[in-house]
């Protein structure tokens, strides 16, 4: 209760003056500065709150591969097709884990697999079960893509005491209910990789109340790992996103990812971090990072030629993000140990783009794409740009890169995220994260920046009051305030991203996110829609203005094409706010517009997976004109949209 009192007093406080009645005065014929293309459209995608594993990466089973710190955690024996647990026991008679020391694995990157004694304690017919991700959603009359290595354990064969039953795979659910079973296979001595496709019938209503079993039939010890589960995915990708989410981001028409951190990124060895070498080839071959900013291990399924591919899907430029020896401002790579560090990024350089001369660029085309990906964005480092870290701070270790960036490609653009401080860059990344009144002196930030300087990317924003809520009406529409005015400065502003992009419902460590998803279904928070409305909604030009009163924010720009007016307008007022509006050199006397507004009761207000469309933009047509009368709404982000003919 506390938290709401405050914004309703800083409500009051920022917009009581102007609740009676506005004016605003926009010059049509006299457009400003162009406004950049990619304004709205920046993406933070960062492995935070399970936003990747268990969020947008499609892959349906948790612990697959048996590397996580518990190397049996998510597995469970089952009885056939009933909803009984067996056996959870770690480290139990009938399932656990062998170890690289104690039996030969898949491949190199595999630390561990499962030993499980089929038909141990008498029962012939157990199950391995795995939920996925808090929950495993599967519809009707779908084919999803099983797989697993397995084999028989070598050492009882020698013992004459072998496996001699079969395996097969089943999808069904928690109650034993099965929706689609496999043929069963038979295993050998050696490692082998079996594949299934497998199409679903007679659920009626798609849910995540569902498993994915491996039954045993016969007995005998058998060694399994590397399991997946693939549904459809996004755009058909193989080892793709997620579908519904892979939409719902595509629909915010991302032009700059950033990628992968964020904080995902900090550390102080190229071992340590998000090791990129590591995260491409084989996916059954990548051994995931083990040390995570996040505290939970990341499996890099989802890798960098991945991350790259997705970026090409929506259309986006990537913004490769690299350690600056930083491991979050605690520990610091002394600066006679960072070339290790800058020699692997000048490789991943040429991973992306080099020659298929080149021996990075040969691996990319031996990896599925021949192709240069084309990266020119370099960000170094996240967040480190402030104090000093065991005696060396983050301005020297930044010039080390940047000399070294632009000796071997000088055409790379390096991004900086901290003041200049004497040293050259290409953009500056600045962050926000602060409360909502806070947010409404951001508003005004840009309007005196010096235009001789590199150009801005609000590299992450985000309004908060504190570690619980998930998102709200009232973040939005600080945030929207924030983004008129960069908006009004678009000529030095280039981007925006919001941060974090996503979490799992089930760990959210991090919040607000801008979507949320669990095993079922999804929702977006309202500053998601306040950023598809403004995605949707910006001309090509500033229009210069003038607003009497105070208490609105405003930013209106042209379509240069069709000459169409666009009018954003923030009323953080908890009044309906009456505005006589003027269009200076406008021709058309009366003409139909269309009104997109977004506002809710409460301040308080946001979705969630019960009403995930309880605060959304509603449509409407309004008349416009040269000269109009139109009341905002309390509490709201408007856009004004007005055709020229």
């Amino acid at each position: 209760m506390r938290h709401i009192l405050i914004l309703l007093a800083a409500l009051a406080a920022l917009s009581a003056p102007g609740a009676a009645g506005q004016g605003i005065t926009v010059r049509t014929d006299r457009p400003g500065h162009a406004i950049s293309p990619t304004l709205y459209n920046g993406m933070l995608f960062e492995e935070i709150n399970h936003g990747v594993d268990g969020g947008f990466y499609a892959e349906l089973l948790r612990n697959g591969s048996f590397e996580d710190n518990n190397p049996i955690d998510g597995w469970v024996l089952v009885a056939p097709h009933l909803s009984k647990v067996v056996n959870r026991g770690y480290l139990s008679r009938a399932m656990n884990s062998q170890s690289h020391y104690e039996a030969s694995m898949v491949n190199g990157a595999q630390r561990y697999c499962a030993r499980w004694e089929v038909g141990w304690n008498g029962d012939p017919e157990t199950g391995m079960a795995n939920t996925g991700y808090w929950g495993i959603r599967l519809e009707d009359n779908t084919t999803y893509r099983a797989s697993f290595y397995a084999r028989r354990d070598p050492i009882l064969e020698k013992q004459k005491s072998r496996f001699d039953g079969t395996l097969t795979v089943c999808l069904e659910s928690n109650d034993g209910e099965v929706w689609a079973e496999s043929e069963p296979v038979s295993l050998t001595d050696e490692w082998k990789k079996y594949s299934f496709d497998l199409t679903t019938k007679g659920i009626s209503e798609p849910s995540g109340n569902n498993r994915f079993v491996i039954y045993g039939h016969g007995r005998g010890i058998i060694q399994i790992d590397l399991v997946s589960l693939m549904p459809p995915t996004f755009k058909d990708r193989p080892n793709g996103l997620r579908k519904d989410l892979g939409e719902l981001i595509d629909s915010l028409r991302p032009r700059l990812i950033r990628f992968p951190g964020g904080c995902d990124v900090e550390s102080c060895t190229v071992e340590n971090g998000w090791n990129w070498k590591k995260a491409i080839g084989p996916v059954d071959e990548r051994p995931g990072k083990n040390i995570q900013h996040w505290h939970y291990r990341n499996s890099q399924r989802f890798g960098l030629d991945e991350m790259l591919r997705m970026c090409e899907d929506f259309g986006a430029e990537p913004v490769y993000c690299v350690s600056a020896g930083i491991d979050d401002g605690y520990l610091g790579t002394p600066i006679d140990g960072m070339q290790p560090l800058i020699d692997d990024l000048l490789d991943l350089v040429e991973y992306c783009n080099g020659g298929l001369e080149t021996y990075w660029g040969a691996r990319r085309a031996a990896n599925g794409h021949p192709a240069p990906y084309d990266l020119k964005y370099i960000e170094v480092g996240n967040e480190n740009g402030f104090g000093e870290t065991d005696g060396e701070g983050y301005d020297e270790r930044y010039a080390l890169f940047y000399d070294a960036i632009k000796e071997r490609y000088p055409e790379m653009n390096v991004i900086i995220n901290d003041r200049l401080n004497g040293l050259k860059a290409d953009y500056i990344d600045e962050h926000f994260f602060k409360s909502f009144d806070s947010f409404f002196a951001e508003a005004d930030r840009y309007d005196s920046y010096d235009r001789k300087g590199p150009k801005i990317m609000v590299g992450e924003y985000c309004c908060k009051n504190n570690q619980t809520n998930l998102g709200c009406l009232a973040y939005a529409i600080a945030e929207a305030a924030f983004l008129t005015g960069c908006e009004r400065n678009s000529d030095i502003v280039v981007s925006t991203t919001y941060a974090t992009l996503s979490a799992n419902l089930n760990a959210t460590n991090y919040v607000p996110d801008l979507i949320y998803n669990n095993s079922e279904g999804f929702f977006a928070i309202p500053s998601y829609y306040v950023q598809r409305m403004f995605v949707e909604n910006t001309g090509d030009f500033v229009l210069p203005y003038t607003v009497d009163g105070s208490g609105l924010y405003v930013a209106p720009s042209k379509v240069s094409g069709t000459g169409d007016i666009i009018i954003k307008v923030v009323n953080p007022s908890g009044e309906a706010v009456s505005t006589d509006i003027s269009l200076e050199g406008f021709r058309r006397s009366k003409v139909r517009g269309k009104a997109l507004v977004l506002t809710s009761d409460d301040l308080m207000d946001g979705n969630s997976i019960e009403e995930p469309r309880k605060v959304v933009p509603r449509s409407s047509d309004f008349t416009a004109g040269k000269k109009f009368n139109y009341t905002f709404s309390p509490i709201s982000v408007t856009v004004l949209r007005i055709p020229a003919r």
